[in-house]
């Protein structure tokens, strides 16, 4: 019964109003329709299977593949940032996501670039992801851009310390 009503709201987007973890549910059996929901077109489709997937706590090994697609994939419209997040979250388990995470450092979107550093350092504390934000700040700076960078350098922690001082440099001599 659960996986149906999962499935509904997932592919389906009817919401019988349940809050899946609020009720106490079990969502590991619904993990292969989630992963199934990941590769669909419809980026609703995806965004909703993507929420309950986030409510199932470590992020499941199976469905890291699907997301690292779902993050390649080129869209405009969707924003990788939520899929990011879920890959970091998964911790060591999710080392293959590793090159493209890389990659999404680059993006001109800073929260991305935000994502996908402090998700590096969750997945093997790894801090080259520093360097390249603070190369992708300095490049695109906007009024909200320091917040979000010192933010991600936070959650990277003492990794991060030179990345910090950096920052906080750059910004003294901005304004």
């Amino acid at each position: 019964v659960l996986c149906r009503l999962v499935e509904a709201y997932v592919c389906e987007g009817h919401d019988y109003g349940l809050g899946f973890r609020r009720q106490g549910a079990d969502l590991r059996s619904a993990i292969p329709i989630l992963i199934r929901a990941l590769s669909c077109e419809d980026e609703s489709v995806q965004n909703r299977a993507l929420g309950i997937l986030d409510e199932i706590d470590p992020v499941p090994e199976d469905a890291i593949p699907a997301l690292i697609e779902v993050v390649k994939a080129p869209r405009s419209k969707r924003s990788p940032y939520y899929f990011v997040v879920a890959l970091g979250r998964a911790g060591s388990r999710a080392r293959q996501s590793i090159p493209v995470l890389k990659d999404m450092l680059i993006r001109e979107d800073i929260r991305i670039s935000c994502a996908a550093a402090v998700a590096l350092w969750q997945i093997g504390r790894d801090t080259s992801g520093v360097e390249e934000l603070l190369r992708h700040f300095k490049a695109h700076v906007t009024s909200e851009n320091p917040e979000r960078a010192g933010d991600a350098l936070a959650c990277i922690g003492p990794g991060a310390k030179g990345g910090i001082t950096a920052l906080r440099e750059f910004c003294a001599r901005e304004t």
